[in-house]
């Protein structure tokens, strides 16, 4: 009996743990990859401004967790959950190929929108029912009430991280290129990671997904089995505490993620625009970044399992809501590290990559007190009944998060945004410079957005990657085709530079409408001027990046106050002593 258990495991753990952590890392590997790109891509190629595409990403991130709800509830009853996790998988692959399509007609901007609306939505939805049923399987591969469960949560853990650090690094490799024509392959990219990670699930799972007593797990509930027999089985006073337990575990941490998931949107727009690229030999891109705090995840796991296994034989370790409330407590630290260094300075100042370092090395310490520590709570305080479900309120927490942080990321200070000024001479034109014949035209922003008016009052506006728009050109046919857009903020019809001109010293263009008609559009003279203050929900002025980054702060330290008031109180709910 020794001997089959043995043969059965790897690393003391049973050896589907490694096909869940596979599968789970090339999942991982599929949504980090497209979320390092996604705001880049809205912003660079798509040509939103900050808000529309924090409120998109908001949205879309938002979504991802509340559809698990739906396919909990469908797995739980109708599907289990070895169909769900295939079904899921196939079709977040099918909805990274069409952001694929919409990424290679960018240049066809309304067509291309609509595609990328339906492909995040088709990734939104399969999401639902992959991530809450390859959770429910991790302890099932296990017997009841086996001890290993925690750390084969943080294993699993440490799957979810690997897929998480690859993702950015390779995604971002193949898709931020500078050339808004290049994001399509880190689409790409993304997608394959999910075929590869399906097709394993797919072809392991009957090899060792399977219960200490063999059976197959994952499979639709039959009369009379385990489940189904669970299914009947009435709640006892000591289930309803500890789904109330669940409730206030998925409560808090939205706290957390509301400001953790800044990471893909506003923590983006500042390194980008903030941030000097260049750090120990290399030029490190925006969506690189977003390997970080994977990368301290893989190196901080083993260490803090450590220190609570050395706590544990003590009789000294934190229960799980008071790890949480630590965590939450960690993440405001690494706000007011980065709210600090950044205070006060000018947008044209570049802090040094460094910081963002030391900025994420406290959101790992916090995130991994707190994300694996309520995914093993959940499954261990759920009744069998209400697995996946309970898992769906754990996720839609985390939705009701992201739609939460994307609202609060339009208050981000666009402090390059420009405003009309006047009888200010032609060459102080942003940061423009031309020759006397303008025949060199240099013409950067940080936001890379140029704003021209038509004769008719219509606003127009060329925007393209950052800090370079039209480069060292002498006629129109040098500019790059990705770089000859232009979009009415109006009527968002598309036109075509032609050509340039330059009457009574002042630089003009000649567009082509879709009609292929010629307008001419003069430039007006614009200057670089930050945006009036904001009050964010009535009570603090959002005037710079020190006080937008205070926000989070103030939310995540809240929460942290709040869960160590009441941890005793939930220890009690979680009855764990039985």
């Amino acid at each position: 009996m020794s001997q089959e258990k043995k043969s059965g495991e790897i690393f003391g753990h049973p050896k589907g743990l490694l096909t869940l952590f596979g599968t789970e890392m090339f999942e991982r590997f599929n949504f980090y990859g497209m979320r390092a790109l996604m705001v880049l891509f809205l912003t660079q190629a798509l040509l939103f401004d900050k808000a529309r595409a924090s409120a998109w990403y908001g949205t879309y991130t938002s979504v991802c967790y509340l559809t698990p709800l739906l396919g909990g509830y469908l797995a739980d009853k109708y599907l289990g959950t070895r169909m769900a996790i295939i079904l899921g998988g196939l079709g977040m692959a099918i909805g990274q190929f069409t952001l694929f399509v919409s990424a290679t007609f960018f240049s066809e901007t309304e067509f291309s929108t609509m595609v990328f609306a339906v492909g995040l939505g088709i990734i939104a939805f399969a999401n639902g029912f992959f991530k809450p049923n390859i959770s429910v399987q991790v302890a099932d591969i296990y017997p009841k009430n086996d001890p290993r469960v925690s750390d084969a949560f943080n294993i699993f853990y440490m799957g979810i991280n690997l897929g998480a650090l690859l993702g950015p690094l390779i995604a971002g490799y193949f898709g931020e290129s500078g050339n808004p024509a290049d994001y399509k392959w880190g689409f790409a990219v993304s997608g394959i990671g999910m075929i590869l990670g399906t097709v394993m699930f797919f072809i392991m799972h009957p090899i060792n997904l399977r219960t200490p007593e063999g059976e197959l797990i994952g499979m639709k509930p039959t009369k009379g089995s385990a489940k189904d027999l669970a299914n009947n089985a009435p709640l006892t006073k000591i289930d309803i505490h500890r789904i109330a337990a669940i409730f206030i575990f998925s409560f808090f941490v939205i706290f957390f993620w509301v400001c953790f998931e800044q990471a893909g949107v506003s923590l983006t727009f500042l390194v980008e625009e903030q941030v000097n690229p260049d750090f120990a030999g290399i030029t490190v891109r925006t969506s690189w970044t977003q390997s970080i705090n994977p990368i301290f995840i893989l190196l901080f796991i083993p260490l803090l399992t450590f220190f609570w296994t050395y706590l544990r034989k003590k009789n000294m370790e934190p229960s799980a809501p008071l790890k949480m409330a630590i965590g939450l407590m960690l993440q405001a630290v690494g706000f007011l590290v980065i709210a600090l260094v950044i205070k006060g300075i000018n947008p044209e100042t570049k802090i040094n990559m460094m910081w963002i370092f030391v900025m994420y090395a406290f959101f790992t310490l916090g995130e991994i007190c707190l994300s694996p520590v309520g995914l093993s709570v959940v499954r261990k305080l759920a009744p069998l009944k209400f697995a996946s479900l309970m898992f769906g309120v754990w996720f839609l927490a985390n939705s009701s998060a992201y739609k939460i942080g994307g609202w609060i990321s339009s208050y981000y200070p666009d402090i390059t945004k420009v405003q009309m000024k006047k009888d200010i001479p032609t060459h102080e034109y942003l940061n423009a410079y031309f020759s006397n014949d303008y025949k060199y035209i240099k013409l950067t922003s940080t936001q890379g957005i140029v704003y021209l008016n038509t004769a008719k009052g219509d606003t127009a506006f060329v925007g393209e990657q950052p800090n370079i728009i039209l480069d060292s050109i002498n006629n129109i046919s040098a500019v790059p085709e990705y770089k000859r857009r232009m979009i009415s903020k109006t009527k968002q019809a598309e036109y075509q530079m032609d050509e340039f001109y330059s009457t009574d010293g002042k630089l003009g263009l000649i567009v082509k409408k879709p009609n292929n008609k010629q307008e001419k559009l003069s430039m007006e003279i614009w200057n670089t001027m930050p945006d009036p203050p904001t009050m964010f929900w009535g009570m603090l002025v959002v005037d710079s990046l020190y006080t937008f980054l205070m926000i989070f702060v103030i939310i995540s330290a809240s929460g942290g106050v709040l869960m160590f008031f009441i941890y005793k109180f939930i220890n009690y709910l979680m009855h764990e002593d039985l």
